[in-house]
């Protein structure tokens, strides 16, 4: 005996009740498994130390505001790593293209003294020059001086090694000296007036 439209209806109702209900707890596993996904991807309660290329120096007030931005948006210790990774690798490239930038207006300045005429000898070379140059700065401000314009570049540049030229020039042509280069040996009154001293 074929079964009655109110017992088709009562059938259809626990599928689709049982469909409903597949749905559901689908529905409510997939929220589970995205939570637990979310939590496993949240930021940690306090990130392990970064790793930072050699010589790189960590600016701890920089890293603190780092790590309250890593925890406001949920930044795992990796995912902030790679971050710490990135910002490490442009500081490096911007330090490099500084670096090679600096280079090469010296190798610039070097060439403008090679080339300038008003510092080359019989010859056509610009070396005894830059050595006058040299001991000009030897004499007024010894290894100090040197050191200070080797570490500002301007040792390198052009106006300077030509100023220093010319002085060292006129120290060699007048035999200047220098404080602690001899013994002062006019008499006070020749100290005194200069301009009374006999020739």
């Amino acid at each position: 005996m074929p079964p009655t439209e109110e017992e088709d209806n009562k059938v259809e109702d626990k599928v689709e009740d049982k469909a409903e209900d597949k749905a559901e707890d689908k529905a409510e596993d997939k929220a589970e498994d995205k939570a637990e996904d979310k939590k496993e991807e949240s930021a940690p309660e306090e990130y392990a130390d970064f790793t930072v290329a050699d010589g790189f120096e960590v600016d701890n007030e920089l890293l603190t505001t780092f790590q309250e931005y890593g925890k406001e948006n949920g930044l795992t210790q990796e995912s902030a790593q790679k971050l710490v990774d990135l910002h490490t690798q442009t500081v490096q490239g911007i330090q490099q293209g500084q670096m090679d930038a600096w280079d090469k207006l010296k190798e610039g300045w070097a060439g403008e003294i090679r080339a300038d005429v008003d510092l080359h000898d019989d010859k056509g070379n610009s070396e005894a020059a830059v050595a006058t140059a040299g001991k000009a700065i030897q004499a007024l401000g010894g290894k100090e001086l040197e050191a200070a314009m080797d570490l500002t570049g301007a040792g390198n540049h052009p106006a300077v090694v030509k100023a220093f030229y010319e002085l060292g020039k006129r120290m060699q042509d007048d035999n200047i000296v220098f404080a602690g280069g001899g013994e002062d040996t006019r008499t006070p009154a020749e100290k005194l007036y200069p301009s009374m001293v006999k020739k």
